[in-house]
């Protein structure tokens, strides 16, 4: 984000968003995760019996049962890596969200999210495995992962929607993964797990679903670069050319001693041919040389121009 991006405008709509979605929350939210919002929502944390790791779950009313729990997370997004990735790349995870300090050295809270494209086979068990999708893979370069140690399953998928105005509840449009910027508005969707490592537990933000609330910003600033670099940008100097047939003197007057045409006389030798009509004959294909030549050349210099 640089100059062009009004920041001041971006706290504005993020605050005023988050007020929003809080408001008419179907699950629950980092802005207001408090002891009520647990008990509302029955959260807990639960161990499986095949995993180290600790997960936030939720009571689902109607089943009873207790399911993964997400936390929806608003936030201006300062960096991203989402799919496609070309040949140079190297995807390990998806949706890697981190902030340097700008250029006055302050820092901004910034959280991580991520996923992994695979699921190691020996920790695959009980998962779906699914296809990954053209939008995501479009060279076909996660398709060479070794399918028997790797596998891509349900738990890997990540899903991309767009907020849409409307009355009715289906306001999330699926969308790429490739329209997301920096300097979006967006919401992100994760579950909780609390990993073991070296006799503490590691948070980790595991990436469900992207939600893009307002992308006016990034708009507002990319036209705003482009416009300052056309106008900024100088025409070319170009040779002025001058037409030596308009606007110049005038010829000189004919006299009595010249004629319409130039008079030669002409030899003819033996073959039947004249060297006047030789000479002539070289000096007409020497100057289609030039004419050609220079023909060409201007057409190459158009075409680097071009």
């Amino acid at each position: 984000m640089d100059d062009f991006y009004d920041k001041a405008k971006a706290v504005q709509t993020l605050n005023k968003l988050i007020m929003e979605r809080t408001a008419a929350a179907a699950s629950p939210q980092m802005h207001n995760l408090d002891s009520e919002t647990t008990e509302n929502f029955g959260l807990s944390i639960c161990r499986a019996d095949s995993d180290a790791a600790l997960q936030l779950t939720q009571r689902n009313e109607e089943t009873m049962e207790t399911e993964e729990a997400t936390i929806a997370i608003q936030g201006i997004v300062c960096s991203i890596g989402l799919p496609p990735f070309d040949a140079r790349s190297k995807p390990e995870f998806l949706g890697r969200h981190s902030a340097e300090p700008d250029g006055g050295g302050n820092q901004h809270t910034t959280i991580i999210a991520s996923n992994r494209f695979f699921t190691p086979i020996k920790q695959a068990g009980g998962l779906e495995v699914v296809e990954i999708d053209t939008e995501t893979d479009p060279r076909g370069l996660l398709a060479k992962v070794d399918r028997t140690r790797y596998a891509h399953t349900e738990d890997n998928v990540v899903h991309y929607y767009v907020l849409t105005d409307g009355d009715d509840n289906n306001r999330y449009t699926p969308t790429t993964p490739i329209i997301f910027q920096i300097g979006d508005i967006m919401e992100i969707q994760t579950s909780i797990m609390c990993i073991p490592q070296k006799g503490n537990f590691t948070v980790k933000l595991v990436l469900r679903s992207i939600i893009l609330l307002d992308g006016s910003l990034t708009m507002e600033a990319t036209n705003a670069r482009t416009l300052i670099t056309l106008t900024s940008t100088q025409p070319p100097k170009r040779l002025k050319r001058r037409n030596p047939y308009v606007g110049g003197k005038p010829l000189p007057q004919k006299t009595q001693h010249c004629q319409d045409h130039a008079r030669i006389d002409v030899e003819t030798d033996e073959g039947g041919g004249s060297r006047v009509e030789e000479a002539a004959g070289g000096q007409q294909a020497h100057l289609h040389d030039e004419v050609a030549s220079e023909d060409q050349a201007v057409v190459t210099d158009t075409c680097m121009e071009a």
